[in-house]
């Protein structure tokens, strides 16, 4: 249960759940604050002062909706407490946003913001954070060496390590007991990266080794089974080449995008995330491409609209099959007057059931933007 901080009031959301809690809370007047943040340097003294300047925009807003000074202090004070508060700022991500809201007050650390905006509406302004989920599209990484083992979720901003029970630990937690251990000897490659293993040792001891090698595979592929059945993510493989390749013809591992070749004992896992990243993206691009594909085949009939006034229309409705949109940096470049009627058909098409795909300029698009597919005409 996310509970409001003892200082601020603010209620602590995490970036993948404040989507679906902020499109629940629809208590005019509903403001909504990005701010563009810094994780280190003297840049973060720079953050405070344009929070102020957001929050005088907001406040300002607010005053037009005839709320009088004293009930606008009232209103943002949750958000004002944040400015004085030095800790808070040294412990931020790359992005802040704020919302206020008749009901509550929320506070969302971001792992990507292109910008500061203020919004003040009838809702939230969502779109940003239906961007960065759109994002944040998930890849298993499993990093695989003789002499470790282990299990990664990733996206393109965090990579997390996932417990496995019975997971051995490194090759020798699956040697036999009545192996010859004087008579079978492992040593490493004095060169070279690889986690190849060479055995040296009396008379039948190739096989031995190859046995062994198998049998701590099928022990990892046992372990993991249970786990990669409940789950539908990509999976990207990290290691020695010679090894991935014994793996994959032991187990047969479905889903897997690609590899990463080398040790990946001795890289962090920010690297392999980034890694799985680069193998990851070009099925989204694909997925963005044929979203838009599937839209312009059924450009000359009524189940495709671009007009303003039918998007939001259809949206409220419940009949959007799938909405495109430009992302927010876009909007806010083209036409920001946009923002208000496309956040709300965005906000309308996700509650429905919607598909929304978030297209930025370096898609494979063209034409006009938002557009909709509609289930029936």
């Amino acid at each position: 249960m996310n509970m409001p901080d003892a200082v601020t009031g603010l209620v602590r959301l995490p970036w993948r759940d404040a989507l679906a809690a902020l499109m629940a809370d629809v208590s005019p007047p509903c403001v909504s604050i990005y701010l563009q943040t810094h994780r280190r340097g003297p840049a973060i003294r720079q953050d405070p002062p344009r929070l102020r300047a957001s929050i005088g925009e907001a406040a300002a807003a607010l005053e037009t909706l005839d709320m009088r000074p004293a009930q606008v202090a009232t209103f943002i004070e949750p958000v004002r407490k944040l400015l004085d508060d030095a800790p808070f700022w040294q412990h931020q991500d790359n992005g802040l946003a704020l919302f206020l809201s008749a009901r509550a007050a929320y506070r969302v650390s971001l792992p990507r913001l292109d910008g500061d905006m203020v919004v003040v509406g009838e809702r939230f302004h969502l779109l940003p954070l239906v961007e960065l989920c759109d994002d944040a599209h998930s890849v298993l990484v499993l990093a695989l060496s003789a002499h470790r083992v282990r299990l990664f979720t990733a996206d393109r901003f965090v990579i997390e390590e996932i417990a496995v029970p019975g997971l051995p630990d490194g090759i020798d937690d699956t040697r036999p007991e009545h192996v010859d251990q004087p008579a079978l000897q492992l040593r490493r490659a004095a060169a070279g990266p690889s986690d190849a293993a060479l055995f040296h040792g009396h008379g039948g001891v190739k096989d031995a080794a190859a046995d062994q090698r198998t049998r701590y595979l099928q022990a990892v592929d046992r372990a993991l089974r249970p786990v990669l059945a409940r789950r539908d993510d990509p999976i990207v493989l990290a290691g020695d080449a010679t090894l991935l390749a014994e793996f994959r013809a032991v187990t047969g591992p479905a889903h897997v995008i690609g590899e990463l070749h080398g040790s990946p004992d001795r890289v962090s896992p920010s690297t392999l995330r980034d890694g799985a990243w680069r193998l990851r993206y070009p099925p989204i691009v694909a997925e963005r491409r044929a979203a838009w594909e599937a839209y312009a085949s059924a450009a000359d009939t009524p189940r495709a609209i671009d007009e303003p006034a039918a998007i939001a229309a259809a949206a409220v409705d419940g009949r959007i099959q799938m909405l495109l949109v430009a992302s927010a940096a876009d909007h806010i470049r083209t036409d920001p007057e946009e923002f208000s009627w496309v956040n709300d058909a965005v906000v309308h098409t996700l509650q429905h059931g919607g598909d929304v795909q978030v297209l930025a300029g370096r898609d494979v698009h063209s034409g006009r933007l938002p557009a909709a597919l509609l289930r029936y005409a």
